[in-house]
C-alpha cells in the first residue's frame, strides 16, 4: 500500500474521532482572542486619532459643557 495513502487514512480517522475537541481547543479560543484584540485595537486607534486631532470631546464643548 502507498505510504501516503496510509498516512491520509490515518489522518481521516483521527479527524473523524477528534474533530470537535480539536476545534474547541484551538479555534474557539483563537477566535475569541482575535475578537477581543480587534476591539481593543479599534478603541486605541480612536483614542489616538482623537488626541492627534486635538479633539476634547462632548463633555468639555458646547454651551452647557456637555
Amino acid at each position: 500500500m502507498n505510504p501516503l495513502l496510509s498516512l491520509w487514512n490515518l489522518l481521516v480517522e483521527f479527524l473523524a474521532v477528534n474533530a470537535k475537541p480539536l476545534l474547541q481547543i484551538t479555534v474557539l479560543p483563537g477566535m475569541s482572542f482575535i475578537l477581543l484584540f480587534a476591539i481593543v485595537v479599534l478603541w486605541f486607534e480612536r483614542k489616538f486619532l482623537a488626541r492627534a486631532m486635538l479633539r476634547v470631546g462632548p463633555y468639555y464643548c458646547g454651551k452647557r459643557s456637555g
